[in-house]
């Protein structure tokens, strides 16, 4: 039911080598790359701190659709919660409680947080990387470029479902 992902996990402090191949297609020498960035949710209100930015080689096609995956991920979720509240507030807020409202709207939030982890599940981005304290994952869709990025990097690819 859910696509694989090939996760090769490496210290945070380790500069990463990749293949010279599109992460998303597989193109050989792509001549692109992504500029990604991302941060370790860990650090909360510490705005300044878990920061990593890395260029990972990608067709501009790819390079484009990692991008919007990365852009749809994090605003996605401030749509979820802005249109939930919206609703409670114009819809229900006047015929209902606030205690039944905030309980529908609870209930909204969540069931769509659900839909969209299930989503992402299904049709997980061709890359993604994601820092967690002293380690980083970088999950692959693909099994081949899993393991050439990890046989440069002296690392093991797990799959995951």
């Amino acid at each position: 039911m859910f696509d694989r992902v090939y996760t090769v996990t490496l210290p945070t402090g380790m500069p990463a080598s990749f293949p010279d191949e599109c992460v998303g297609c597989g193109q050989r020498f792509p001549g692109n790359a992504a500029q990604i960035l991302t941060r370790d949710a860990r650090n909360g209100l510490a705005l300044w701190a878990g920061w990593l930015a890395l260029r990972v080689p990608a067709c501009r096609g790819c390079a484009q659709r990692l991008h919007l995956w990365r852009w749809w991920s994090f605003s996605r979720t401030l749509l979820i919660a802005a249109g939930a509240i919206a609703f409670g507030i114009t819809v229900l807020l006047p015929r209902l409680s606030g205690a039944a409202t905030g309980l529908i709207v609870l209930s909204l939030i969540i069931v769509a947080y659900l839909a969209c982890f299930l989503i992402d599940r299904r049709f997980p981005p061709a890359f993604n990387v994601d820092r967690r304290g002293g380690l980083t994952d970088y999950e692959f869709r693909s099994p081949s470029r899993a393991a050439a990025f990890a046989g440069l990097n002296g690392a093991v690819p797990e799959q995951t479902a």
